[in-house]
C-alpha cells in the first residue's frame, strides 16, 4: 500500500530558539526522516515546507506542492457583513480584522503594538481581534496600557458559521504569526 505524507509546518519546520516544531525532540527528528525516506509521495503546503523537506531527504521527484485552499462559496466577497459591523457598533470606520488563538506563537502582541503606528496615519480605524486563549487578558491589558483599547474590539471565540461575515465586514485581514508554514 502506498504511503502518502502531508506536511503542514509544525511537523517539519523547526525553530530551535523557541522550540517550535516536533523535530526539536531528537526522537521525532529520527522518525520524521525515516517516514520521508519511505514515503511514496509527500504533499507540502508551502515552499518553506518544501525547502525544509528537501534538507531532510533528497526526494525531489516525490514532493508535490498543494497550497491550502479555501471554500469560495462560503468565503466570498458577495456576503453581507453589515450585521457584524452593526452588532459591533462599527459604521464607516476602516476595519482591520484578525482571528487567532491568543498564544505566543501567533504574535497578536505585535499587531496590538502596531496600532499606535496605524493611528498616526488615520484614526478612523477599528481593530477586531477574534479568538480566545491563554494570552487574551494580557492582550486586552496591553491595549489599555498603550491607550488604544477604544480602537480594539476583542470578540472572543467566533462561531465558524459567522467567520465569513467577519472577513467580508473587514477592509484588511491580518494573520500574525511568528511561525507558520
Amino acid at each position: 500500500m502506498p504511503l502518502i505524507v502531508t506536511l503542514h509546518g509544525y511537523d517539519i519546520l523547526v525553530d530551535w530558539t523557541s522550540k517550535y516544531g516536533v523535530r526539536h525532540f531528537k526522537q521525532y527528528e529520527v522518525i520524521v526522516r525515516k517516514v520521508l525516506t519511505y514515503a511514496d509521495a509527500i504533499i507540502v503546503a508551502s515552499n518553506a515546507v518544501r525547502q525544509e523537506t528537501l534538507k531532510l531527504c533528497k526526494c525531489y521527484d516525490k514532493i508535490y506542492l498543494i497550497p491550502n485552499g479555501v471554500d469560495v462559496l462560503r468565503f466570498n466577497p458577495n456576503l453581507d457583513g453589515s450585521k457584524i459591523r452593526h452588532r459591533l457598533g462599527i459604521h464607516s470606520e476602516f476595519v482591520i480584522f484578525t482571528v487567532r488563538h491568543h498564544e505566543p506563537k501567533y504574535g497578536i502582541e505585535y499587531l496590538i503594538r502596531a496600532i499606535p503606528l496605524v493611528l498616526k496615519k488615520r484614526d478612523d480605524v477599528r481593530f477586531i481581534i477574534g479568538g480566545d486563549g491563554l494570552l487574551r487578558r494580557y492582550h486586552e491589558k496591553l491595549a489599555r496600557k498603550l491607550g488604544v483599547d477604544r480602537y480594539v474590539i476583542f470578540t472572543g471565540t467566533i462561531p465558524m458559521a459567522e467567520l465569513p461575515f467577519y472577513y467580508v465586514a473587514s477592509d484588511v485581514v491580518v494573520v500574525p504569526s511568528l511561525q507558520e508554514a
